[in-house]
């Protein structure tokens, strides 16, 4: 599974259960499409988790991602401010109520962002493809940096990975403790 298709494409469908939710007429409906979107949701985030430490070394990969979680954080933060600006003008247009345009808001700031990922996700430096911000030389030179700093890895997202992870103590320890 390329990385840089299935971002895009679990981004794309959760935003299409996020627009589904201003559609919903009660909790029931509600439930059920945050589940899928729980599912896009769970896969996403180890998967983006995973090409950060692709591309960078142990020393680099606590601040990549103290810079990812901490953005995730501030867009929770700022997500209020937001709301109320979208509950207070726009409550009762066009007969819908103020939470229902969040959801469609939402989903219309997130198709742009998915459909971009298509053409800028880089996948992990074992198959990253060139692209308008990425050379030949540089996807070697990350390859290299790499193996250097003891990643050389195989990069397969199949089966067995599921197998290894779901048959090893560290998920229900994981699950348990979270």
């Amino acid at each position: 599974v390329r990385f840089s298709r299935m971002l895009p494409v679990l981004e794309i469908f959760w935003g299409i259960m996020t627009l589904a939710i201003y559609k919903s007429e009660n909790f029931k409906t509600v439930a059920v499409l945050r589940f899928f979107q729980g599912l896009a949701e769970g896969a996403a985030w180890p998967s983006i988790h995973y090409i950060l430490g692709s591309w960078y070394t142990k020393r680099e990969l606590g601040k990549r991602v103290s810079i990812f979680t901490a953005s995730g954080i501030a867009g929770v933060l700022l997500s209020g401010l937001i709301q109320s600006g979208l509950q207070r003008n726009l409550n009762g247009r066009h007969g819908l109520a103020g939470w229902r345009w969040l959801f469609i808001v939402d989903a219309c700031l997130t198709f742009p962002v998915a459909f971009l990922g298509f053409f800028i996700f880089p996948d992990s430096p074992e198959n990253a493809k060139v692209k308008f911000y990425l050379s030949e030389e540089e996807i070697q030179f990350a390859k290299n940096r790499i193996k250097v700093n003891g990643k050389d890895r195989v990069d397969n997202l199949d089966f067995s990975t599921f197998k290894r992870v779901f048959t090893g103590y560290q998920w229900y320890l994981f699950v348990l403790c979270w």
